[in-house]
Parts: structure tokens; C-alpha cells; sequence
């Protein structure tokens, strides 16, 4: 026989009831996550030259990433663009918005002088005499 009076047995099973509906409540919204997940969607970036690190960014979230271009993510995509952002060593980096297309291009400026380009003129500068007072 049990030392609980009638009463404290009615009290434990009601917080053991609770507990019970809390943890099923919990694994049952557990699952509702990729309910309201963006779908994912398969994004082809190709960088000029190749071998750039590109990241997909929202809002300052990083999606997903490609270590070296060419490269494919897997990205959940929301319902707006996102930024895909390169980065490649000696190069200014390159964006571009991606929203419904499945692959993006990009091209890097090319490290040092332009070839072809025409070649620059020195500049010199000329002082200004101080006004006569």
C-alpha cells in the first residue's frame, strides 16, 4: 500500500499527464519545421576566372556556400533574391541577385593592368601662387 494520501496520487498523475502532452506537443511540432521551409533548389555558379569561393546570403544569413567555382549549392530558397557573393584571391569581389534561375555567371576584373588598355599620362601638378595682398 502506498504512503500517498488519495489526493498527492490524483496531483502526480496530473503533472505526469502534463509532462506527457508537453513532450508529445513537442515532437509533433518538431516536424512542422519543414513544413514551412522554402524549397530547396539546385544553383550552378560559374565564375571567369575559375576557383572562386561563393556564398548565398539573405539578409545577412548565410543559405549556403561553394568552396570552389564551378560548383552547385542547395539552396532553400526564399520567396525574394538572394545575393551570391565571390571571392577570389587578388580580385575585387563579384555579386549578383539569384531568384528564379537556376545558375548564375560571373565575371572578375582582371588583377593588375587592363591588357589593350591605353597607357596613362603622368600628372603633375602645378602649385597656385598665394593671392597679393
Amino acid at each position: 500500500m502506498s504512503m500517498l494520501p488519495r489526493c498527492a496520487k490524483k496531483h502526480a498523475l496530473f503533472a505526469l499527464s502534463k509532462v506527457g502532452v508537453l513532450a508529445l506537443a513537442g515532437l509533433l511540432l518538431a516536424g512542422c519545421g519543414s513544413m514551412f521551409a522554402p524549397p530547396a533548389r539546385q544553383i550552378a555558379v560559374k565564375t571567369i576566372p575559375a576557383g572562386a569561393r561563393c556564398e548565398f546570403d539573405d539578409q545577412g544569413y548565410m543559405l549556403a556556400n561553394i568552396d570552389a567555382t564551378p560548383g552547385t549549392a542547395s539552396v532553400e530558397m526564399p520567396d525574394h533574391e538572394v545575393q551570391v557573393v565571390c571571392r577570389l584571391a587578388g580580385r575585387p569581389n563579384v555579386t549578383a541577385m539569384v531568384g528564379n534561375q537556376n545558375s548564375v555567371s560571373l565575371t572578375f576584373e582582371p588583377a593588375g593592368p587592363i591588357p589593350n588598355a591605353a597607357p596613362t599620362q603622368p600628372v603633375t601638378a602645378t602649385p597656385i601662387p598665394p593671392p597679393d595682398r
